[in-house]
């Protein structure tokens, strides 16, 4: 039996891969006539659909058991054969959606840091024009000394975001 447990359950890339290898394991049960290893498969298909949550590699997975439940075994064989052909084009949309998540969570991160350095920079334009209202107060050395250390500090973690 099959051991699913490895697999992250939100991982639909992983899940295809699982799937991939049971469609391999069905042929080969099929080519070789063997009934034990047939069995097995079977039992491993109707984990992968109790375990697995994507409805798309359930399909395939339903219809593979189907064809070793029912089918002749060259019918057996070309329909797992379309099903592992299914399974790489969905492997390729899975792929392409992926990509285009990570995509956009990385444009989401940006904005984010964007917003941060914006901030930054009111900070310091703000904390500058104090530091010049102040220079006409004579008890203000200490306070103007602090305000352009904290600036210089602002700065330089604002250019650090930046190179990041």
């Amino acid at each position: 039996m099959t051991n699913f447990s490895e697999i992250d359950p939100a991982r639909i890339e992983d899940w295809a891969v699982a799937l991939g290898k049971l469609l391999t394991d069905a042929s080969e049960c099929l080519r070789n006539n063997d009934s034990v290893l047939r069995s097995e498969c079977l039992q491993n298909l109707q984990a992968f659909i109790r375990i697995n949550a994507f409805q798309t590699l359930d399909d395939v997975a339903a219809d593979t058991v189907r064809d070793l439940l029912g089918a002749s075994i060259d019918a057996a064989l070309a329909s797992i054969a379309q099903r592992t052909t299914t399974l790489q084009r969905l492997t390729k949309d899975i792929q392409k959606i992926s990509a285009g998540a990570r995509k956009d969570a990385s444009s989401i991160r940006l904005e984010a840091v964007t917003r941060v350095l914006d901030a930054s920079t009111e900070s310091i334009r703000a904390l500058n024009d104090l530091r010049d209202t102040l220079k006409g107060e004579a008890n203000a050395t200490e306070l103007i000394g602090k305000i352009e250390d904290f600036v210089k500090k602002t700065q330089a973690l604002r250019n650090e975001l930046e190179r990041a």
